[in-house]
């Protein structure tokens, strides 16, 4: 029988197309974990902004129409919640009937959760005070006519959708999920239950040392939890596969750097730079995540 010999470098490519395929994977059973929690865009639509805001933030969710009284804009009603919040922002594509876009995303809210409140047209307030005081998005001021608001809940978490339709035909959707949060200790969780529930948990874009020091503490608080740390990075003309690969290692090396600093055995992390290999439209292209080992 020959012997056949694997050289590092056919190693690491063997590993590196392990994980993309296990991160195709997970995003497929992520895909369905969430559907039951979280709104799934409209066919076709378009993802022109994704924020995340992972740091715990004050944030008022409006529960009524807007009015502006004495020259001060309010709601009806309103919520106030300190937590973290996911924003996405969709073009819709082959669809020009706002009340057909709003009805997709209505039957899922209602199907998932409790209806806190909802407006069509001007009931809801003048569209400019939605996109300008409220969302600060100038790209969804459109006809105060063919606007549409939800808000439900979802466990624990708000969703907020607002459908607007601007003058020149394009017509946008705002999503947000509210997150109320605390304490550290909840995020924490947060991350633990995303490993559990999605296989993976994607860093902000912008992370500080209370985040880090989060995974730290998870790590200690579950004994049985490895991490392997996978680096991604944007496709570029100048930038081949070998130096794309290169660099998200770079990115990964360095945040497990980081966790070492903090106590973290380096028998617990692994990791993994895959460059551009497996991007995801859910997420920046240059970005760091969490797998449970």
């Amino acid at each position: 029988m020959d012997t056949v010999v694997v050289g590092k470098s056919d190693k690491h490519g063997f590993l590196i197309m392990r994980v993309v395929s296990l991160l195709v994977c997970f995003t497929l059973i992520s895909l369905k974990a969430v559907a039951a929690t979280v709104i799934n865009p409209f066919p076709d639509a378009e993802l022109v902004e994704s924020t995340i805001d992972d740091q715990a933030g004050s944030h008022e969710v409006m529960l009524g129409p807007l009015k502006k009284i004495a020259n001060v804009l309010s709601a009806e009603a309103q919520q106030h919640v300190r937590g973290t919040r996911e924003i996405e922002i969709y073009l819709i594509r082959g669809e020009d009937r706002t009340n057909v876009v709003a009805e997709y995303y209505q039957q899922q809210l209602d199907s998932a959760g409790i209806n806190r409140f909802r407006c069509v047209g001007r009931e809801c307030g003048a569209s400019n005070h939605w996109a300008n005081a409220v969302f600060d998005e100038r790209i969804l001021y459109g006809s105060s006519e063919e606007q549409r608001y939800f808000v439900s809940e979802i466990g624990s978490q708000f969703v907020v959708i607002y459908v607007t339709r601007r003058a020149t035909g394009k017509i946008y959707v705002y999503k947000e999920i509210l997150t109320p949060n605390n304490s550290k200790t909840v995020r924490a969780e947060r991350i633990l239950a995303s490993l559990r529930d999605r296989g993976r948990y994607v860093l902000p874009e912008r992370f500080d040392a209370a985040l880090l020091s989060e995974i730290a503490t998870l790590l200690e608080a579950n004994a049985s939890l490895d991490l392997v740390v996978v680096g991604h990075i944007e496709k570029t003309r100048k930038r081949g596969l070998v130096a794309s690969v290169e660099v998200s290692q770079g990115q990964a090396d360095k945040l497990i750097a980081q966790l070492r600093a903090l106590g973290v055995s380096e028998q617990r992390l692994t990791s993994m730079g895959v460059g551009y290999l497996a991007p995801d439209d859910r997420y920046p292209a240059t970005r760091l995540e969490l797998i449970a080992n």
